[in-house]
């Protein structure tokens, strides 16, 4: 940062014509066209003579950056926004020690609220803020970057249109919390490089969650909003525990959820094939995951029946998230949930749910090839699960009845004749049954 020892000089200048930048489309920080700076010079040396800052940049695509930037400083760019419609703004910022703040406005107007820009591992480690900005009309506008607070460098701004459901607004920097209100589409990254979840709540914006998408840089966590599910549908959750962050993360993570998404069509199919109906879920890959608020024991413990306590408190935390409650008689949705934790198994209610538990999870974890492959054993248990949904219970014209014993050989499970009709007689299940 530039310091002057006997006195403050601020200057304000308009520096002519440069290029108007069309939108969307990409500002380069340097193209400035007015100013505000408080301080002389150009303390980086490079490409213009006035007394913007600017450097050399060891960013991506090379060129140059603005920096040395202080308090109260701002800049302006004349823009052409030759397509009217909702804009997300990308704008590519370092910092070493971070806690600096800037605003970007459009004829007094700020878009998209405050930028925080954290400490991104040093002055050429470089990351992407980006926020929703909302809409913006056609024609010539001058655009202005206005610092709250100093200590950052800018590389460029990228106004790109975007539809209504591809908004992506930053809620987290790395190590933090991304906190959600409802179920959001959350992703973590830098630049091109993103891993994507259905998230439920929170979520802990680090590797460990998400796995590195790219190494070496400054990542973010940004949210969109998820697609609104229809009624009366299967909701699908995995309820992951504190304690178990670190070992479901990454790709084992990636693999689970794919695992049980599969599972999930698999037992639709089966249920069609040998009942001729079968349920309805939210998406084609329909779990959403929940990082739980507490450890295993928490869930395991807590409560009057060992027995039941994980399932109890895993579906009370999940109906909270869904605005819904134990006892709920227009109950529009069904709730399965994975845990990671010991459970006594399925219980019935209004609204409808089960979890399936710690040895559902080993289930998913198995590779090899044998009877008990991931497929036999967890396809197996969530059709028993969905069966007691449905209003089944342990029962079935034989041993061979998904409802009794067969879920362990499910190749060869049945769907018993008496189970069907009962299924199909239940008024509760109308509307979630797809025949």
């Amino acid at each position: 940062m530039k310091h002057l020892i006997f006195s403050v000089v601020l200057f304000f200048f308009s520096v002519g014509a440069y290029a108007v930048d069309n939108v969307p489309g990409r500002i380069q920080a340097e193209n400035y066209v007015n100013y505000f700076d408080t301080s002389a010079g150009n303390a980086g040396g490079r490409f213009r003579n006035d007394n913007v800052d600017i450097e050399t940049t060891s960013d991506t695509g090379s060129g140059y950056n603005v920096g040395w930037i202080e308090t109260n400083e701002w800049l302006e760019y004349p823009i052409n926004v030759t397509q009217a419609g909702n804009y997300q703004l990308d704008i590519r910022v370092a910092s070493v020690p971070g806690n600096s703040v800037f605003t970007v406005q459009i004829g007094g107007s700020t878009l998209g609220g405050t930028f925080t820009v954290g400490a991104t591992g040093g002055w050429q480690s470089w990351t992407t803020l980006s926020k929703n900005i909302g809409a913006l009309t056609a024609g010539n506008k001058t655009l202005r970057i206005q610092v709250q607070s100093g200590n950052f460098n800018i590389n460029w701004l990228e106004l790109k249109k975007v539809s209504g459901n591809s908004l992506w607004t930053a809620c987290a920097n790395e190590n933090q919390t991304c906190t959600l209100n409802g179920t959001k589409r959350v992703r973590y990254g830098a630049g091109a490089s993103w891993k994507e979840a259905t998230v439920i709540g929170s979520v802990p914006c680090n590797n460990t969650t998400f796995g590195d998408p790219i190494s070496g840089v400054a990542k973010t966590c940004q949210t969109t909003a998820a697609s609104v599910d229809p009624e009366y549908v299967y909701r699908f959750v995995w309820l992951i525990p504190t304690d178990k962050l670190q070992e479901y993360s990454g790709s084992k993570r990636d693999l689970l959820l794919s695992r049980m998404n599969s599972s999930i069509k698999l037992a639709q199919d089966w249920f069609s094939l040998k009942g001729n109906f079968s349920f309805k879920t939210t998406s084609v890959m329909p779990v959403k995951i929940v990082y739980g608020l507490h450890d295993s024991n928490w869930y395991e413990t807590t409560g009057s029946s060992v027995a039941w306590n994980g399932l109890n408190n895993a579906a009370n935390e999940v109906f909270s998230l869904h605005n819904t409650f134990w006892g709920d008689n227009n109950h529009r949705y069904r709730y399965v949930i994975w845990t990671n934790f010991t459970s006594a198994g399925a219980a019935n209610g209004r609204p409808n749910f089960v979890v399936l538990s710690k040895h559902d999870m080993a289930a998913l974890e198995i590779n090899d090839g044998s009877r008990d492959s991931w497929q036999q054993r967890q396809v197996g248990g969530l059709a028993h699960e969905i069966g007691h949904t449905f209003g089944l219970g342990h029962e079935g014209d034989n041993d061979n009845d998904v409802m009794r014993f067969g879920l362990y050989d499910f190749n060869r499970a049945i769907l018993s004749q008496s189970n069907i009709t009962k299924v199909l007689n239940n008024v509760d299940n109308n509307g979630f049954l797809a025949r």
